[in-house]
């Protein structure tokens, strides 16, 4: 009789704080990376209802019951940003600081919050470099650039440039005791890391632009995304 009462106080305990509001607040940094308006959806087992729209640089809040599901998705392209479930506490989530689990996109996100100029500046030197060996892999003269070349430099200013190099496959090495320091996409290296973020630097460019993203772009962040949540599973 001991152990029922005390399953049924732990049944009715729960059954109360599943019916208690709580305040899920959402913050959405200004961030060329991402898109300007974003979703604010609840979500219902397969199915997802918006509860409004949200501009970068904005904040919302909703009043929600402790163990619901909230995600928030991109306004126009769907891509799904951000899914938190309700804790016991009033919340503020910030919009795009899941970002850091997956490399490139968190390189995307330190270089988002950048000037619109120099970072579209940036990120034109970039594609440029990452265009060069994508379509023709096996020039060892775009393998390699000096970090003290002037465009080089000025596009290693950006915070977030050298992290997105790093994602792509490049690593740093010194020609000779006290030479310039180089960049360098050895031969080995497979194009699959630099493909993701040509994809992410070109849906960058677009957004820089107010140009819809490409639809590669998309695949490549669903991709990324997935391989970054089974990273996080299995550690």
């Amino acid at each position: 009789p001991l152990v029922v009462s005390v399953g049924l106080v732990v049944r009715l305990f729960w059954a109360d704080m599943s019916q208690r509001l709580v305040r899920l607040s959402f913050h959405y940094p200004s961030n060329w990376s991402f898109e300007g308006t974003v979703d604010l959806l609840w979500c219902d087992g397969s199915s997802e209802r918006s509860y409004g729209k949200l501009q970068q640089g904005g904040q919302a809040t909703r009043e929600t019951y402790i163990g619901h599901r909230w995600c928030v998705r991109e306004d126009a392209s769907r891509e799904l940003l951000l899914t938190i479930v309700v804790g016991q506490e009033d919340q503020l989530v910030t919009i795009g600081a899941e970002a850091s689990l997956d490399p490139l996109r968190g390189a995307l996100w330190q270089m988002g919050r950048a000037p619109r100029e120099p970072l579209l500046k940036a990120c034109g030197a970039l594609l440029r470099l990452l265009q060069n060996i994508d379509r023709s892999p096996h020039e060892d003269k775009y393998r390699s650039v000096r970090a003290a070349n002037p465009a080089v430099a000025a596009t290693l200013d950006i915070p977030g440039a050298l992290a997105l190099l790093s994602s792509a496959g490049f690593e740093q090495e010194q020609e000779q005791e006290g030479g310039d320091s180089r960049l360098v996409l050895r031969p080995q290296r497979s194009l699959g890391p630099l493909q993701d973020a040509l994809a992410q630097l070109r849906r960058l460019d677009a957004l820089l632009r107010g140009l819809p993203p490409p639809q590669e772009s998309l695949g490549s962040m669903q991709a990324a995304a997935a391989a970054a949540s089974a990273a996080a599973s299995s550690s």
